[in-house]
């Protein structure tokens, strides 16, 4: 599907195209994997030569140590079957958006653009690449009558990375086999500013907020960046993005994360205040659910409606709904 986006004016055409992607890897349960593609072999049974290719990446980790979580005032949420008035403002340093306020409810919101920076994370190469820099603040219910909310915070990094694979067909099978140094993102050379839509200002006013056939849109130069091929691959040749079809992705991507009720942040230069109770609320039923994505994140923080939330499970599943969602992209 990457290789559909070579010029950044394809990022409002293709959203729905993208999309169909997107969603199906989103919505994959997060206990299961994505398929790659299946190849043609009329033959039922083939062996391709091994193949690199530009991947979506994503590495996740846990940040709830940096929330800020204060008690608000009680107040009535108006919420048939919520008896409890307790409301809480959680909140991340830094973050573009309002704090997340919430009664004692399943509950999350996303915050695009920007990120926590943290020196001992090694991901320095991965945000230089991101096309999306994600973070998830959420809340799970009370576990016992008269208990309280607890809260937590993950920041998803999608990145461009390189993959390797070998492949064959057995009686009509595929079998994918990818490489141990996949997922690298090693580059060689970098001439573009940005593939994030938060950090390309350049994107935002050029591709999304004007006719790209008027200037100065026809007159900006990309750039591009080279990155080598995973390892036990290197005989391959390096991968070349292009820096705005790389933006044209990340637009796709973030798109697909905005809540759907406030402008989105490349649209205003006035953000408006986050609805209280964020982009998910979940009790004894759905009291909100904005945007494409929500109750595929919903699904994944809270498989089980009875049991107390494990925050590492939590972690794990959102985690491998975000690599669900880069081979969706892949494909």
């Amino acid at each position: 599907m990457l290789t559909r986006y070579k010029q950044g004016t394809d990022a409002l055409d293709n959203l729905e195209f993208f999309k169909q992607y997107l969603l199906a890897g989103a919505y994959m349960p997060p206990w299961q994997t994505v398929d790659y593609i299946a190849p043609a072999c009329s033959s039922g049974d083939c062996e391709f030569p091994d193949f690199v290719s530009l991947g979506i990446c994503s590495k996740i980790r846990d940040i709830t140590s940096q929330l800020n979580i204060t008690r608000l005032p009680d107040r009535d949420w108006h919420l048939i079957g919520l008896d409890d008035n307790t409301t809480w403002s959680v909140s991340l340093p830094s973050v573009f958006g309002s704090p997340l306020v919430v009664p004692n409810l399943r509950s999350f919101n996303i915050y695009p653009g920007g990120y926590i920076r943290s020196p001992d994370q090694g991901l320095a190469t991965e945000r230089n690449l991101s096309v999306a820099n994600l973070l998830l603040v959420y809340g799970n219910a009370p576990t016992a009558p008269g208990a309280n909310s607890t809260f937590g915070a993950m920041e998803v990094l999608f990145h461009l990375c390189t993959r390797g694979f070998s492949l064959t067909v057995r009686n009509g099978v595929p079998r994918w086999a990818e490489a141990p140094g996949s997922g690298a993102a090693a580059v060689l050379a970098n001439t573009a500013q940005a593939f994030d839509l938060a950090a390309s200002a350049q994107f935002q006013g050029c591709m999304l907020m004007r006719d790209p056939r008027e200037e100065p849109c026809q007159n900006v130069t990309w750039g591009s960046v080279t990155l080598a091929p995973p390892r036990g691959f290197e005989r391959h040749a390096p991968i070349t993005v292009d820096e705005s079809a790389g933006l044209a992705v990340s637009a796709m991507l973030q798109m697909s994360f905005w809540n759907g009720a406030t402008t989105p942040f490349w649209a205003t230069t006035a953000p408006a205040k986050d609805p209280d109770g964020g982009m998910f609320m979940v009790g004894v039923t759905y009291y909100r659910l904005l945007g494409d994505i929500s109750l595929a994140i919903g699904n994944a923080l809270f498989r089980s409606v009875s049991a107390p939330h494990d925050p590492a499970s939590q972690l794990e599943s959102v985690g491998n709904m975000s690599r669900n969602m880069g081979v969706a992209m892949e494909n």
